[in-house]
């Protein structure tokens, strides 16, 4: 018998890169219905091909493929719901040959009527004071999720934390001060009110006394003023036709 030769080809293996699962979607994580949103993701492709990228909405809809983009580049889509509902958002990828991608982690997209979650705040006022005296200040807030964290602004660069605080003003003027309300899921909520500072209050004299004394004695009168703003200056009628402007 004969011996033939014969060369054994080795196979050929042909391996296809698919793009790398893009990055989970970035975007806002609460919104209201029929308000459109904007979610961006980015991948890259392990051969430097372009990608197009699918947008899966969670509410049974999605973007179909959209691109091509350069490997690495992000991607914006852009989104609205009709219903409330929590959404999970995610993402596959695509080469130019069709090579698909696995899909992204979710993003949780929460779709609720923004008025029944945001917090009300309260201000009160208006308010009233004067100079140099403490004004009290009331908040309070309600809606949204309790408990509740206050931030004043008194509307002359100084601030407070407290929800009830007091506050000296230091010059008359019409001021507004601001109530900043966050409630436990971190949603926030302002109002204003108005103070308005007086100068001060109106003077009230005190001639002291009562005084008495003999003719031609020397009789010393001391006098004294609260309110108003000091300094004080003084005129004395002793009721005999001197005056004095001595306190």
């Amino acid at each position: 018998d004969g011996i033939i030769d014969r060369e054994i080809e080795p196979d050929e293996i042909i391996c296809e890169e698919v793009p790398y699962p893009p990055a989970k979607p970035s975007g806002p994580t609460m919104g209201d219905t029929d308000v459109t949103y904007t979610y961006s993701t980015s991948t890259t492709d392990p051969e430097g091909d372009q990608i197009y990228y699918w947008f899966n909405w969670g509410d049974g809809t999605d973007s179909g493929w959209i691109g091509p983009y350069d490997s690495g580049e992000s991607v914006s889509a852009f989104h609205s719901w009709d219903t409330q509902s929590i959404f999970k958002v995610k993402t596959k990828a695509k080469d130019v040959l069709d090579h698909v991608s696995d899909w992204s982690d979710d993003l949780p997209v929460y779709i609720v009527y923004i008025d029944d979650i945001l917090p009300v705040a309260n201000a009160n006022g208006p308010y009233e004071g004067i100079v140099g005296i403490p004004v009290g200040f009331h908040g309070s807030a309600s809606s949204g999720t309790p408990p509740y964290s206050y931030y004043w602004n008194f509307g002359d660069g100084v601030y407070s934390s407290a929800q009830n605080p007091r506050h000296t003003y230091d010059e008359e003027g019409d001021y507004t001060v601001s109530l900043r309300v966050t409630d436990d899921n971190d949603m926030s909520a302002t109002d204003v009110a108005r103070v308005v500072i007086h100068l001060s209050e109106a003077v009230v004299a005190d001639a002291g006394g009562p005084y008495s004394g003999d003719i031609g004695e020397t009789i010393q009168f001391s006098g004294s003023a609260i309110g108003g703003t000091e300094p004080y200056s003084w005129y004395w009628e002793f009721g005999d036709g001197s005056i004095s402007t001595i306190q």
